[in-house]
């Protein structure tokens, strides 16, 4: 499926599945006993949705904005109650938020393609993903190139730490950004 959505959606940046070992990168920066709402902007297929809806405390919330039709149909298809899907572009969280009564996130994780986008819209994004974390919250971003790291310094995030992970198509940079 990400293939041809890579093929037929100029804003499809991924022509795989993240890989198992991206997967965990991402969750192993995450304490999930004390993480009450996770935002996930461009959420694919749900590879990464998956692993967080399984790691997540009982009465977290997971909030997933997808835009890609196609991608949506198979994040409805995971039937799991902490669960929201959102048909939209990632650049109207604040008002999804607002609309599902959440004030702060605790952690945002992104799988947008920051490389792809106009520095305007890329610094707009890094800016609202900082304001919408709560105090102490976590920015993760999975990207394929490092784009995103002068967004987030842009934004205010203090401390932006990344880690790469070749075993991925293609490697995968991920950085860890916290308010």
């Amino acid at each position: 499926m990400l293939l041809r959505e890579f093929i037929k959606d100029k804003k499809v940046a991924a022509i795989a599945e993240s890989s198992p070992f991206v997967v965990k990168q991402v969750c192993s920066e995450i304490d999930f006993q004390k993480t009450k709402t996770i935002l996930e902007l461009g959420s694919g297929n749900g590879t990464i949705t998956k692993a967080l809806l399984k790691r997540m405390h009982p009465n977290a919330r997971l909030i997933a904005i997808e835009q890609n039709r196609e991608f949506v149909r198979a994040l409805t298809k995971i039937f799991d109650p902490h669960l929201t899907v959102i048909q939209d572009s990632a650049e109207h969280m604040r008002s999804i938020l607002g609309e599902l009564h959440v004030e702060r996130c605790d952690v945002v994780i992104s799988g947008i393609p920051f490389s792809m986008m106009k520095d305007e819209v890329g610094i707009q994004l890094a800016c609202d993903m900082y304001d919408v974390l709560s105090e102490n919250g976590i920015c993760i971003a999975y990207q394929f190139r490092d784009t995103i790291c002068h967004y987030l310094k842009i934004a205010g995030f203090k401390k932006i730490k990344r880690k790469i992970e070749i075993i991925n198509l293609p490697p995968a940079q991920i950085f860890i950004a916290k308010k």
